[in-house]
């Protein structure tokens, strides 16, 4: 770990110049554009339903399926911009990550100290999907702000705020953390500003159980095809779809309140709803 002392520059030396590097590669894009794609389809699929359904309730819940649907694409096409675009700058009075989506700025002075991943940091990542690690995990006694690519703390450097950490993974780690490290130190003298906390709306979907998200998506994406399935068939949607979209929309709400703490306890009642909309498909 480097802990950050002051370190004045020699008398007429140049500011260092703006210094900028690309994350590690990885999947967090494709998935995402995965993600809207699948969306997409399934929006598709459930248009030509209420389309050509004559029925007043399959109309109703083609159009509440379709509202949740396009949310989840939104998502996954915000993330995956997020991930294509996502940036470390070293500016003259800062250290910037940014994004298609957001931007978080941490000046010099603020920063307490650099050091690479430790194992409490490595096992509960900020996880968006695979590929995209954005939003706040524990840390050890405190709580990190993940803007990462992988999950190889080789990868790693953990930048250390009054109040948080940030996890980047900069594509040549070694060259970027020197060049962060000079900065930091020639700016530990000058005074602290207060530290405004910056968050999106990644940070707080992050922080529900990665599992829980994939099945509610999963959960969402089954009862879509359902309902188109059923509509071109009969021309309504199942009598179950009704009760499966009831029983998603109480789970959802479950877990993202009274069982946010469970996970355990929010993945088996979803699994469990999913289970049953399941066998009634193929009943």
């Amino acid at each position: 770990m480097v802990r950050i002392a002051a370190h004045a520059p020699q008398p007429g030396s140049v500011p260092y110049p703006r210094f900028a590097m690309r994350p590690v590669r990885s999947s967090g894009a494709v998935v995402g554009a995965g993600l809207a794609v699948g969306a997409l389809l399934c929006v598709a699929m459930l248009v030509h339903a209420g389309l050509t359904t004559s029925s007043t309730s399959t109309r109703s819940l083609v159009f509440a399926l379709i509202v949740a649907i396009v949310s989840v694409g939104v998502v996954a096409v915000l993330g995956a911009l997020q991930c294509a675009t996502l940036t470390y700058v070293l500016g003259p009075a800062a250290v910037e990550i940014r994004g298609a989506v957001d931007r978080v700025r941490l000046r010099y002075e603020q920063i307490e100290g650099i050091h690479d991943a430790s194992p409490e940091v490595v096992r509960e990542p900020g996880t968006l999907w695979p590929g995209a690690y954005l939003g706040p995990a524990p840390a050890g006694a405190g709580r990190a702000i993940w803007r990462a690519t992988c999950r190889d703390s080789r990868r790693m450097i953990v930048i250390r705020g009054p109040d948080e950490s940030y996890v980047v993974t900069p594509a040549n780690v070694g060259r970027f953390k020197e060049e962060l490290i000079q900065r930091a130190r020639a700016s530990a003298s000058a005074p602290r500003l207060a530290l405004v906390p910056q968050r999106q709306w990644f940070d707080a979907l992050a922080g529900l159980d990665p599992w829980f998200r994939a099945g509610c998506a999963a959960a969402l994406f089954l009862l879509g095809v359902d309902v188109a399935l059923g509509v071109a068939r009969g021309g309504v949607a199942p009598a179950h779809s009704f009760a499966a979209i009831v029983c998603l929309a109480i789970n959802v709400g479950l877990g993202c309140t009274m069982l946010s703490g469970s996970p355990g306890a929010a993945r088996l009642l979803l699994g469990a709803g999913i289970a049953a909309n399941t066998i009634a498909m193929v009943w």
